[in-house]
């Protein structure tokens, strides 16, 4: 994991090391709350790009009709709601269909 404290920046150091460095838990804590952040916005985005990769989405934008335009934007807004719910499950974004 990555943590900065105290203006230093730790690059992928285990919670044992970061430990053994005198990082307060809290400071842990919060780095892994920030991986497992950043892991969830990673798998929506590759849910996303799975069904509408940044070509077709342009292609759309630009040149699809409005039911297609409607039906990529619920699908994106249902991914992106997804990432940023409480308590995101795997299973609930594997359910999201375009």
């Amino acid at each position: 994991m990555n943590i900065t404290h105290n203006g230093s920046n730790y690059i992928n150091v285990t919670e044992e090391h970061a430990q053994a460095l005198g990082i307060p838990p809290e400071a842990i804590e919060a780095a892994k709350a920030d991986e497992r952040k950043a892991e969830i916005r990673r798998q929506c985005a590759d849910k996303i790009n799975s069904a509408y990769p940044v070509w077709k989405q342009i292609n759309v934008m630009r040149i699809g009709t409005v039911e297609e335009r409607d039906t990529m934007n619920a699908y994106i807004d249902a991914c992106r709601a997804w990432s940023n719910g409480p308590t995101p499950l795997v299973a609930e974004l594997q359910a999201i269909q375009p």
